[in-house]
């Protein structure tokens, strides 16, 4: 991680090429295991964080071994998270947010969070989910994993290229108008070019 001065002049050198700076969140799920072990937030507040029937850290699910799952019923929980981004906004001036996972936080959360960050200076949210109810208040941009999970079909030739109009017709039936969904070819969690190489 940067440090604070040096991401301070990355976002005045930013400002000056007219450029946006988002930052990445994994609100779900904060690291735990040895490398990590020493979370603020894991070693002050361990009530905050899912646990099982004999006290053990839950993971949010069963690949990601390597992480707490966070529990959203917890308001102060909530409050420390949206202040945690606020801050970002206000003393870094990052221009928003891309939500890691974003489906696994419950949706009245980014929307009181968006609520929040505005109140600082518009800013851009971007759900790693396809919930059509993140759109109505807590984002801009959700992603259109639908158009992604296609794409190796289309490519092997064993699904026809119209599959995007039913898509896009699909998708203007489930999500709010005016809704942006962001498609894309490759994601850092699956590559559907790699095993075509």
């Amino acid at each position: 991680m940067p440090s604070i001065p040096s991401l301070e002049h990355l976002m005045i050198s930013n400002r000056s090429l007219r450029r946006r700076m988002r930052m990445d969140e994994g609100h779900h799920r904060p690291g735990r295991q040895s490398h990590v072990v020493d979370s603020k937030l894991l070693m002050e507040h361990t009530d905050w964080f899912t646990t099982n029937e004999r006290g053990a850290l839950v993971a949010p699910n069963a690949d990601w071994t390597d992480v707490a799952d966070l529990n959203y019923d917890h308001h102060e929980l909530r409050k420390y998270m949206i202040e945690m981004m606020k801050y970002w906004v206000r003393e870094i001036g990052i221009d928003g947010y891309r939500c890691d996972v974003a489906e696994m936080v419950p949706t009245d959360f980014w929307s009181r969070a968006r609520k929040e960050l505005d109140k600082i200076k518009p800013v851009l949210m971007l759900s790693e989910g396809s919930l059509p109810e993140h759109h109505v208040d807590a984002f801009d941009l959700t992603y259109s994993w639908s158009v992604y999970d296609v794409l190796g079909k289309i490519i092997d030739g064993t699904t026809p290229v119209t599959v995007f109009e039913d898509i896009l017709r699909t998708e203007s039936y489930q999500f709010p108008k005016g809704s942006l969904r962001l498609r894309f070819n490759t994601n850092h969690d699956k590559n559907s070019w790699m095993h075509r190489l």
